[in-house]
């Protein structure tokens, strides 16, 4: 779903090779794994069994999922800085934090949809 999301957002819809879906498509690769290390214990579990040093504990798992899901939210911050998504949400902001924003957003809206001469451009 975000895929396509972000692939329209783009200048060059067609571009599935830009860096903004590069880096989208690496942090869904990183997002997918980090959801099956972290469903259980197994792959903590035999980390600590290839070390061979201690013995797997409930705490050992959680401070070994820290890193996991600081490196989804350090590859979050790429897709963020690749697809420019700051824009995006800054102009979101406008039409939903502010009266006159929200009126002007409505009426772009209104006019985009209904006007006869911007069917001929979308």
């Amino acid at each position: 779903m975000w895929y396509y999301f972000l692939l329209n957002m783009q200048i060059d819809t067609a571009d599935t090779e830009s860096s903004c879906m590069e880096s989208y498509l690496a942090y869904d690769t990183l997002r997918v794994d980090t959801v099956d290390k972290a469903s259980d214990d197994t792959d903590y579990r035999q980390g600590i069994e290839v070390k061979g040093k201690g013995s797997p504990t409930t705490a050992g798992y959680y401070m070994y999922l820290v890193p996991l899901y600081a490196d989804l939210a350090i590859e979050f911050t790429r897709v963020w800085e690749e697809c420019m998504l700051d824009d995006t949400v800054l102009a979101f902001g406008k039409a939903v934090t502010s009266f006159s924003g929200g009126l002007d957003f409505a009426m772009t809206l209104f006019w985009r949809y209904f006007s006869e001469e911007d069917r001929v451009l979308y």
